[in-house]
């Protein structure tokens, strides 16, 4: 029996073995097999796999948008406007391709959490907003207002990229607040299933009762709360009232009203409890979930009025335009 060629036989059989895909290629593999859902989003995250010099080998858990003064709960990536203006500002195209690329990197089962910017949303400025839940969109001529709807569609755009992987969304508002009446949010409930919930901060040591509304795609969000005291001091200064010059009463935001934005301790030790209680649930029903989209297959959705509605309100042109710039191919 003549003798084998041991060095041949390895070499055929590292040949014949598959290479091992790199973390860049499992994210997009993830990605594409959840998207059951929009061409352009789709075109969107193919844009962002193929820019060149990003970090694909290090995934994250947990990744938080308009993450203020991260002062507790779980150590997250932060996307932040006072943190770095040029990469992390949402209306800018280099800043919103920096969150899709932060969420494209989430582990599958991660976590997101988002509190878009509500100053043009709540009760308080409906008489210059002229928002209202027949009108959400407001007036067409102010910026501010714009730049409201272009953040609230990009954030869609955000979730459900991140619900591709089957992460869990959290998206935060004041009570008052209409963004959920946005018309690109109400497409998005559409596409994923979405619990909502309501909290007091007093109820997590907040100096005011400031109800938020929570939406998120655990039920049970913040089952593990207990009440406790609300903290101590001089009730803060929320709002003031005033006649103006044709003698009519107003009301305008008072001194401590932008610093009742930021979330009280306990309350964000109550989102890492509650994340932790379910963190193998969601990872679990993840990976199900890919499992499932990948034997199932299908195409997305290519209807050019549903695609136009997304590239119109969450401004994706430009966006598109700079990652087709930069783009190399793969």
């Amino acid at each position: 029996m003549p003798f084998r060629d041991l060095k041949r036989d390895k070499k055929r059989q590292k040949e014949q073995t598959p290479k091992r895909r790199t973390m860049k290629q499992k994210q997009q593999s993830w990605v594409m097999t959840g998207l059951k859902a929009l061409k352009v989003i789709a075109m969107l995250a193919t844009l962002i796999f193929a820019q060149p010099g990003l970090d694909w080998s290090s995934p994250i858990d947990h990744f938080e948008t308009f993450a203020g003064k991260m002062s507790a709960g779980r150590t997250a990536v932060p996307f932040e406007l006072d943190l770095d203006p040029k990469t992390q500002d949402i209306l800018t195209p280099h800043g919103f391709a920096n969150a899709c690329f932060q969420v494209l990197r989430l582990r599958v089962g991660g976590a997101d959490l988002h509190a878009p910017v509500c100053s043009t949303w709540v009760w308080m400025s409906r008489g210059s907003t002229l928002r209202s839940a027949c009108r959400p969109l407001g007036r067409s001529d102010s910026k501010k207002v714009h730049e409201g709807n272009v953040m609230t569609a990009r954030v869609m755009v955000l979730m459900i990229l991140a619900a591709c992987k089957g992460c869990w969304s959290i998206l935060e508002q004041p009570q008052s607040s209409l963004m959920s009446c946005h018309p690109t949010f109400q497409r998005m409930l559409k596409l994923l299933r979405i619990f909502k919930v309501t909290v007091k901060m007093c109820d997590y040591g907040g100096s005011t009762d400031k109800p938020l509304t929570l939406f998120s795609k655990i039920a049970d969000i913040l089952e593990e709360r207990q009440p406790s005291k609300r903290a101590s001091g001089e009730c803060p200064e929320m709002t003031v009232k005033y006649i103006d010059g044709s003698g009519k009463q107003r009301c305008k935001g008072g001194a401590d009203l932008k610093a009742s934005q930021h979330y009280p301790p306990l309350f964000g030790k109550c989102l890492a409890k509650v994340r932790s209680k379910h963190l193998k649930k969601v990872r679990s029903q993840a990976r199900q979930f890919l499992r499932r989209a990948a034997q199932e297959g299908g195409e997305l959705d290519d209807r050019m009025g549903t695609n136009a509605h997304w590239l119109k309100h969450a401004d994706l042109y430009p966006v598109l335009s700079y990652l087709t710039n930069n783009a190399v191919d793969n």
